[in-house]
C-alpha cells in the first residue's frame, strides 16, 4: 500500500511536467516542419533555377492534393511543388509530378496563420534566385488555440525579402 501511495503521489507531481513536455514537442515538430517546408521550397527554386511554391491545403492526405487559395490557416497542411511558369497559385493548378513535399494537418490545437494585417497569404512562391514573390508581410504565427498571443509555446516565423526564414519566440516581431 505504501508503494502504491508513493507511485500515486509521484504520478500527480509528474503529470504537469509531462503535459508541458508533450506540448513543447508538438510545437517544435510543427515549427520545424513549417520552416523545413519554406526552406525546401527556396532550395528547390535555387537548385532548379525555377519558381517553386508552397501552398496551404485541406486535403494533403488524398491521392491528388490541391491548393486551398481560400484558406486562412496553414495548420490544415501544405504542399511544396514546382511552379515553372511562376503562376499565381489556385485550386486548379495541376500538381501531378511536381510535388516536392506534403505536410498533413497539424490538428486543431494550434493555428498557423500569416500575420500581414490584411488578406492572409495562402501560398509563398520563391523564384530562381530564392527570393519570395508574393509574401504580404513575411510574418507567420503559430499559436495554441485559446491562448493569448504571449503564450510561451507560441512561435513567430519571419521570411525576409531574401527568402531566409527565422523562428522567434511568442512575442517576436520581424
Amino acid at each position: 500500500m505504501v508503494t502504491i501511495a508513493l507511485v500515486a503521489i509521484l504520478a500527480v507531481l509528474a503529470a504537469p511536467a509531462l503535459q508541458s513536455f508533450v506540448e513543447r514537442s508538438r510545437v517544435t515538430a510543427i515549427s520545424n516542419d513549417f520552416v523545413l517546408g519554406l526552406q525546401r521550397a527556396r532550395l528547390e527554386a535555387v537548385t532548379r533555377n525555377s519558381c517553386v511554391s508552397m501552398c496551404m491545403t485541406s486535403n494533403a492526405s488524398e491521392m491528388t492534393p490541391t491548393c486551398n487559395p481560400a484558406g486562412t490557416d496553414w495548420r490544415d497542411g501544405w504542399i511544396v511543388f514546382m511552379n515553372p511558369t511562376c503562376d499565381t497559385v489556385d485550386a486548379t493548378m495541376p500538381l501531378a509530378g511536381n510535388v516536392v513535399l506534403i505536410r498533413e494537418s497539424a490538428g486543431s490545437d494550434y493555428t498557423l496563420t500569416e500575420d500581414g494585417g490584411g488578406t492572409p497569404t495562402s501560398s509563398v512562391t520563391f523564384n530562381g534566385r530564392g527570393t519570395p514573390r508574393a509574401v504580404v508581410n513575411g510574418t507567420f504565427r503559430l499559436q495554441k488555440a485559446g491562448e493569448a498571443d504571449s503564450y510561451h509555446f507560441n512561435r513567430t516565423f519571419c521570411v525576409s525579402q531574401l527568402g531566409r526564414v527565422r523562428t522567434l519566440g511568442a512575442t517576436g516581431t520581424c
